[in-house]
């Protein structure tokens, strides 16, 4: 009886996970459709950030790197603020510290630019939380006002 109960569970599990990347396939697709009709590129700039969150690693960076281009072109400082901070998050899960701190940092100056302080607040806080991973605590008390 025990394993039957312990085979159902996993049964049960497997089918859950199974839904879970269908659903989330199912959005994938759906955001795809929606940029393929966006008439206008700040349109475009959200669906871009929203794939990138939900794909894949090689497909990320792709979206974030699209997002933070048509943001410059557009000069959507918002978007591109947004764009930079996702990019910068993605790297650092990959590992890659030096280009995230450098995406936080452009973040940073375009916020600055806008006089934003919730938004500055923020990017200050991911860049002493960066810092202080990496035991540089000096540095991130530079960013921690």
């Amino acid at each position: 009886m025990k394993s039957i109960t312990i085979i159902f569970l996993f049964v049960f599990l497997f089918m859950q996970v199974l839904v879970a990347q269908n659903e989330n396939q199912q959005k994938i697709d759906s955001l795809k459709h929606q940029l393929a009709i966006a008439a206008h590129d700040s349109l475009k700039v959200p669906l871009l950030l929203k794939l990138g969150k939900l794909s894949d690693v090689g497909e990320k960076m792709d979206y974030y790197k699209t997002a933070i281009a048509i943001s410059e072109r557009i000069n959507n400082k918002y978007l591109l603020i947004e764009a930079l901070n996702d990019a910068a998050t993605a790297y650092n899960f990959l590992g890659d510290i030096s280009t995230a701190l450098e995406y936080f940092n452009r973040a940073l100056i375009v916020a600055e630019s806008t006089k934003d302080s919730l938004t500055i607040a923020d990017l200050l806080n991911n860049l002493a939380f960066m810092y202080n991973g990496q035991g540089d605590s000096d540095a991130a008390m530079d960013y921690n006002h």
